[in-house]
């Protein structure tokens, strides 16, 4: 194949002439007001110039894998790139951290075809603008199969106050952001080739809940919170553990739509499996003695439509459990996805 056809691969184009597509295509990046880019792609690493508020630095990273993390049957190149920052943008929400600049490890196999590398990077350029988090810098080498590392650089909302898993305390209302299991309902549609916009789109493109978490440290003095990466059991159990608490979970107040139900029907599958268990959401999960309607309040300021629903509370104790509307003990199977 030769290097001008439109079919062409990363073997036909080779690295530097990649690289140079790559340059072009990042060149001067804007960052948040207040930061510079001094040195971006193209030398051998680069340099930021930090505000001087910026004390603290916030950093995340996420790797994802072909075959074990996504399928690139299931997900195009484009919404690959996006979601690949995003994810990360979620754990710098997570800590209610703006973001400041990305740098991005990419390995692909040599036959990887340059439309679909260029389709990633414009999802991650796409990301970026959107959220406020452009690429910086990084490296490209030859693997098996598509392996995606981001690192994602973020600096605390209000200076010196990132917010950490570690500071629920008993007395705390549990409260979750948006809906849990959309994602999982996607993931489950494309598995079993169903039709299901809404909810594929939802596991494509997951929306990190930034200016969310930026209301939230601004109104509540005491607040712990994590993103719901691996499902709000999981995660609870996360704050649980880092706080040393008992965070109870009230499945009759999980917000389950009557879509994700009747989607839950045709798969066969008990909507509460995916909204406890599913994973990759990407919503904000806090506690907090502050009460719904000042958190409303400070989201309506903001012109922030996302819901928030209270869906359990903190008591003395460890671990997170699953409880009724009544408070008494449910049972149910884990369906958490665990790497190991």
């Amino acid at each position: 194949m030769t290097a001008g056809s439109n079919n062409s691969t990363l073997a036909d184009w080779g690295e530097l002439r990649f690289l140079d597509w790559l340059r072009r295509f990042l060149k001067d990046p804007p960052l948040p007001p207040g930061f510079a880019l001094l040195v971006g792609v193209g030398d051998d690493a680069a340099q930021l110039r930090l505000a001087p508020v910026a004390r603290d630095l916030v950093v995340t990273t996420d790797a994802s894998i072909e075959g074990v993390h996504f399928r690139r049957q299931w997900i195009g190149p484009r919404d690959l790139g996006w979601k690949s920052l995003a994810v990360n943008l979620s754990d710098l929400a997570a800590m209610a951290a703006r973001p400041i600049a990305a740098f991005l490890s990419l390995g692909v196999p040599p036959e990887s075809q340059i439309s679909d590398l260029k389709a990633f990077f414009l999802g991650l350029r796409d990301a970026g603008r959107r959220f406020g988090c452009p690429l910086v810098g990084g490296d490209l080498v030859r693997a098996p199969q598509w392996t995606i590392a981001v690192t994602a650089l973020g600096a605390p909302e209000i200076p010196g106050r990132a917010i950490r898993r570690s500071e629920a305390r008993p007395g705390q209302a549990l409260f979750v952001t948006g809906a849990t299991g959309e994602s999982a309902a996607g993931l489950a549609a494309l598995e079993r080739g169903d039709r299901a916009p809404q909810f594929i789109a939802r596991h494509r493109r997951p929306t990190p809940r930034l200016p969310e978490a930026a209301a939230l440290v601004s109104v509540c003095p005491d607040l712990a919170m994590i993103d719901v990466s691996d499902g709000v059991r999981s995660d609870a159990g996360q704050i649980a553990r880092a706080s040393g608490v008992a965070v109870e979970i009230d499945v009759d107040a999980l917000p389950i739509s009557d879509a994700l139900r009747r989607q839950a029907r045709r798969a066969g599958v008990d909507p509460l499996d995916w909204a406890l268990d599913g994973g990759e959401d990407y919503e904000l999960l806090f506690t907090t003695l502050m009460g719904e309607a000042t958190i409303r309040a400070a989201f309506d300021s903001l012109e922030i439509a996302t819901p928030i629903h209270r869906i359990g509370r903190t008591v003395a104790g460890r671990g997170a459990r699953l409880v009724d509307g009544a408070g008494r003990p449910v049972r149910r199977a884990d369906a958490t996805f665990r790497h190991f």
